[in-house]
């Protein structure tokens, strides 16, 4: 019995050490910065979640410059752990986010974001979005259950039905490359590269120091047009906690609307590759 006594003091002891160095590890993390709301992943798979539409805006800041602001889509899949209130460490962001995929820019048209949204929702994953609006009717088959797909006016950030002939820019991970492709036709989007998602949540946490404000209301889930109308939020804009585009007048900011060039872009954003 004594010897029974001491190997279970000694396992006592090795797990006690073993937690405490773990905690102490994750503790000496330093703190890219503080969220006031709970990062939740608890309803990525079938609705919009905080988790994934902060981590949208993310990958959508990366790519934003004084002229210009993408959109951003990201599978709710890739969420496995909630940030609860408080610090935000690396460690949070390796548990939360289970792909080191990079981020891609891609240029794609209105067809392409309804097909994704609908493949994605008829596989039980809901796309979370930055800068996008988007009703889905479960009860419809095919692309009829994307009922509306808006976008962010930049004029005053009220929402605007998206232009059927318009190219829109899209930050979206890469292991998505080939829904988009598929999405788009068979056609390869050409497409500017950057980090990690990881690295770029971080980064923007880092940025935004604080994460707060956010409003429901990017992805609704609902029968029937007229039922999404009567949802709250809907025609409210929705306020994420990113970085806002400083414009001196609407006139400037008309000027800087137009779809830029990738090249472009590339010249003045951070998108080198890690």
């Amino acid at each position: 019995m004594a010897r029974f006594g001491s190997l279970c003091g000694i396992f006592l002891f090795q797990f006690y050490f073993h937690f405490n160095f773990e905690v102490s590890a994750e503790n000496s993390q330093p703190i890219l910065g503080q969220t006031k709301l709970i990062l939740s992943q608890e309803n990525c798979l079938s609705n919009e979640c905080t988790l994934g539409a902060v981590v949208a805006d993310a990958m959508a800041d990366h790519f934003t410059n004084d002229s210009f602001r993408p959109l951003a889509m990201v599978d709710g899949s890739i969420f496995k752990k909630s940030i609860p209130k408080g610090d935000i460490r690396k460690s949070d962001v390796e548990s939360a986010i289970s792909t080191d995929s990079v981020i891609n820019l891609v240029p794609i048209k209105k067809e392409t974001i309804v097909r994704l949204a609908e493949q994605f929702y008829s596989k039980n994953d809901v796309l979370q979005v930055s800068g996008l609006k988007i009703a889905i009717d479960p009860t419809k088959a095919g692309t009829e259950r994307i009922l509306t797909v808006d976008v962010t006016n930049p004029l005053d950030k009220s929402w605007i039905k998206m232009d059927q002939q318009k190219v829109y820019y899209v930050a979206v991970p890469s292991h998505l490359s080939e829904d988009v492709k598929q999405a788009s036709g068979g056609n390869e989007p050409t497409k500017l590269t950057g980090p990690s998602i990881k690295a770029v949540f971080e980064q923007y946490v880092s940025k935004v120091k604080v994460i707060d404000g956010y409003k429901a209301g990017r992805v609704l889930i609902c029968s029937e047009l007229v039922l999404c109308k009567a949802m709250p939020n809907l025609a409210k804009q929705v306020n994420p906690p990113q970085v806002v585009i400083p414009h001196k007048s609407a006139k400037s900011v008309a000027k800087t609307t137009t779809t830029p060039n990738l090249d472009n872009i590339l010249k003045s954003a951070d998108a080198t590759a890690l």
